[in-house]
């Protein structure tokens, strides 16, 4: 059994964005990325960052950058990117330490058709924050946006075009572990079901803005209800 938070999403209306950093890998590189030493394999293909890594018990990837010498000028973002995955689950961080190897992250999960936004302490199991389910599916390119604004975080995930975007959150959280800029984070994890851990995932048009919407009333979160 496992907990499932029931978010209630708020958006609030935005001014201008600006664009703090970007990339869309069309110029066949993924310079600048700090790219982890997990055994994973790093590449770009056509206009895709991609990363794989096979392994008997564990496969992991993280990537990391920022508009300011690999790190966020900012602690309060908006990220938003187009993902897809072949195998395992995609992973999406925000205020990530690149020393401590904590951050919080939203987990996409095709294998499970599970979605979450968690907090990681560093390499022990994740906190989860806010989870629910989601039909996914492998092979299938989406669109996901985590914010972080304070204490909140905000993750959104949908197919279609950019313009597409719908207006509520899919996923709330609030937590005040870590305030700090961090760096954005790209990557996947997979553990060893019956066989081998198998990671193959893929990140295309990167965006980070520095406008947020994130608010909530306490009052309009809705009650935690367990779910097997």
């Amino acid at each position: 059994m496992r907990l499932v938070f029931t978010a209630v999403l708020v958006l609030l209306g935005t001014a201008s964005a600006e664009l703090l950093f970007s990339d869309d890998f069309d110029d066949g590189n993924a310079d600048g990325w700090l790219e982890f030493l997990t055994g994973a394999e790093y590449t770009v293909e056509n206009g895709w960052y991609r990363m794989t890594h096979t392994d008997p018990d564990e496969a992991s990837a993280i990537s990391t950058n920022g508009d300011q010498a690999g790190a966020m000028s900012v602690a309060d973002y908006s990220m938003r990117v187009e993902v897809s995955a072949e195998a395992g689950q995609i992973l999406v961080a925000v205020r990530y330490n690149v020393a401590r190897y904590t951050c919080y992250f939203f987990a996409i999960n095709p294998e499970d058709d599970y979605i979450a936004i968690a907090r990681s302490d560093g390499l022990g199991t994740p906190v989860t924050l806010s989870a629910n389910a989601y039909e996914l599916g492998y092979g299938e390119e989406y669109w996901a946006r985590l914010e972080v604004c304070g204490n909140l975080l905000g993750a959104k995930i949908w197919q279609g075009t950019v313009s597409d975007e719908p207006a509520n959150w899919t996923l709330i959280a609030n937590d005040d572990t870590y305030a700090g800029p961090g760096s954005i984070g790209l990557g996947g994890h997979d553990d060893d079901e019956g066989g081998s851990a198998d990671l193959d995932v893929r990140y295309d048009n990167v965006e980070v803005f520095d406008d947020v919407s994130l608010d909530f009333d306490q009052s309009t979160w809705g009650s935690v209800k367990a779910a097997n």
